[in-house]
Order: structure tokens, then C-alpha cells, then sequence
């Protein structure tokens, strides 16, 4: 991953899910559903740390001979919530994810999940040229 600036940091986490009853610069959920807070950013002790993750992961672009400014693009960055991006490892589009909300906090809750068609369709257009 390429220097993760401020910038980079809020990009990602815009992508994350607005509930509205929280504000949205504070807390978010990631594509599991799990509770992320922003300034929990890289805290692994954190039952709401969160990590920037490649949703087509990072090692098989590696091996796709994939530019690293390719690998990095937006549409390939999310925030997941570190559990969730522990289990999910170098899965894609089906993933297993560990944790999600539950009222006001994360229990354990494992499950495969899929990459949605929309995101799908973005990754397949954005890495077209290295045959995924």
C-alpha cells in the first residue's frame, strides 16, 4: 500500500455506511456491518479499529504484475474493521467476515459475505487489462 496520507484516510472512510444516528465523521460501518470509528484508525486493540482494505487483494494484483498506483485506486479501498479484514485475507468476491453490529457495539459473528455486483463490475473495469 502506498503512503497512507489524511487524505487517503477520509477518502476510504467516506466509504464507509452512515448510520444516521451517529455522526458520520466519527462512526461508520464497514461492508460487514460492523462498527468502525474514525479516530480508531490502525488500532488493533480496538473492538472498532479499522484498516484500509483492498477488496481485490493487494498480493494476487502483486502477482498480476498490477502497478501499485493500480492496486491503490479508490475503487479498490474501502474500510473494514480490522477483524473483518483479518478474516477476509486474500479472499475475493467471497469472504469471510468475523465481526458486526449489534446494537451499539460488535459481537462475533462469523459468515461468508460477497462483494456486491456493483463493486464487482467497478474492480472487473478497473483491472481489466490483467485478466482476474
Amino acid at each position: 500500500m502506498k503512503e497512507v496520507t489524511d487524505q487517503l484516510k477520509l477518502e476510504v472512510w467516506n466509504k464507509g455506511q452512515i448510520d444516521p444516528a451517529y455522526q458520520e465523521n466519527q462512526v461508520r460501518k464497514d461492508a460487514c456491518g460492523a462498527w468502525i470509528l474514525y479516530d480508531e484508525y490502525g488500532n488493533r486493540e480496538s473492538p472498532f479499529g479499522w484498516e484500509i482494505d483492498h477488496i481485490y487483494p493487494e498480493s494476487k494484483l502483486k502477482g498480476k504484475k498490477v502497478p501499485q498506483d493500480r492496486i491503490d485506486n479508490i475503487d479498490n479501498l474501502r474500510p473494514l474493521n480490522w477483524s473483518n479484514n483479518d478474516s477476509k485475507s486474500d479472499d475475493y468476491p467471497v469472504y469471510r467476515a468475523k465481526v458486526k453490529a449489534d446494537g451499539d457495539h460488535n459481537s462475533n459473528s462469523e459468515r461468508d459475505l460477497i462483494v456486491n455486483n456493483k463493486v464487482q463490475t467497478i474492480i472487473n473495469e478497473l483491472f481489466k487489462d490483467y485478466n482476474l
